[in-house]
């Protein structure tokens, strides 16, 4: 937030392993994802869904938007790095900027809009 505006948000969750190879493979939609609780992801194993990347339309070439970028990317590897049932991330990129911003969070595309990091 910038000056009390929304000026870029990053959506991310828990999924259970299964259901985001499920997603993976085309096997289920996102709608029927089992949300990983804080007190779960310490014993089931999960993957971070990124949902949603947004940045207001006069910010998206800007350093500030990379800045804010990165700075997600940063918290989301340590979260990686800090949970030891956390298996990667991955996502459903619809754009051109979105599969950029995906081979930027260093995720293979799996298949065709699908992407995926394992650690």
């Amino acid at each position: 937030m910038s000056l009390e505006e929304v000026v870029a948000h990053i959506s991310a969750m828990r999924v259970k392993t299964d259901e985001a190879m499920a997603f993976l493979e085309g096997k289920c939609a996102e709608t029927e994802f089992t949300v990983v609780s804080e007190k779960d992801a310490k014993t089931t194993s999960h993957y971070v869904y990124i949902s949603a990347v947004v940045v207001k339309k006069s910010l998206r070439n800007s350093t500030v938007a990379l800045k804010l970028i990165r700075q997600g990317y940063r918290l989301l590897n340590q979260y990686l790095k800090d949970t030891q049932q956390a298996e990667g991330i991955f996502a459903e990129a619809y754009s051109d900027e979105g599969r950029r911003l995906c081979e930027l969070f260093g995720m293979n595309n799996i298949s065709a809009n699908f992407y995926r990091k394992d650690i």
